[in-house]
């Protein structure tokens, strides 16, 4: 059997695909996913609440809440972890959790594949990306919003070269196994062995 390595977002897309199975209130699917630069938002769907049998919401939250468990329990079958902030902006009460991932699985697929980052790194290809979004695909011309995507893609390559920088300088990357021997465990010494 043949395990190929997920890119960032299959990875993620996957999990999303997978959290959609999860069982809701009569089936109402009431979440709503969007897949972001940074990572996965899950949010209540209005269209899918039903105010007759859930005229305060508490079950769509709770369906929500299943599907956030099925998210994670896909990204941990796949060998990743997830950071989840609850109600990250309390001004939008739909909005229920922000899974931060992006970042973290490109940092571990560069290490896999042995690249190595540095501070100068992380500054060079941040300002590079601002500037091919910004100037060489004509960011300038949509205006703000041009603007603001050439920002939040710089910040992104930033940020997936510090987390490949403090994988490297904390020890977490995982140290590869091929070719390597597992040696004996030291022999015991006999008790009755003699001391000259």
């Amino acid at each position: 059997m043949t395990l190929t390595r997920l890119t960032v977002s299959q990875a993620l897309r996957r999990a999303v695909a997978r959290a959609t199975l999860a069982p809701s209130v009569h089936n109402s699917q009431p979440w709503s996913w969007r897949i972001g630069p940074r990572g996965v938002d899950l949010s209540t769907d209005a269209t899918r609440r039903l105010p007759r049998t859930d005229p305060d919401g508490r079950d769509q939250v709770m369906s929500c809440g299943a599907a956030l468990h099925h998210l994670l329990v896909a990204l941990a079958d796949a060998g990743q972890g997830a950071r989840v902030r609850r109600m990250p902006d309390p001004t939008r009460p739909h909005h229920l959790a922000t899974i931060d991932k992006y970042t973290t699985l490109a940092a571990e697929q560069w290490a896999a594949e042995g690249r190595r980052a540095s501070a100068l790194a992380a500054i060079v290809h941040a300002k590079l990306a601002f500037l091919r979004n910004y100037i060489l695909r004509r960011g300038f011309a949509d205006g703000s919003p041009g603007l603001l995507v050439s920002v939040l893609n710089s910040y992104y390559v930033f940020l997936k070269y510090v987390k490949l920088w403090e994988r490297e300088h904390r020890g977490t990357a995982v140290p590869s196994t091929q070719g390597a021997r597992v040696s004996p465990p030291p022999a015991e010494s006999s008790r009755g062995a003699s001391t000259r």
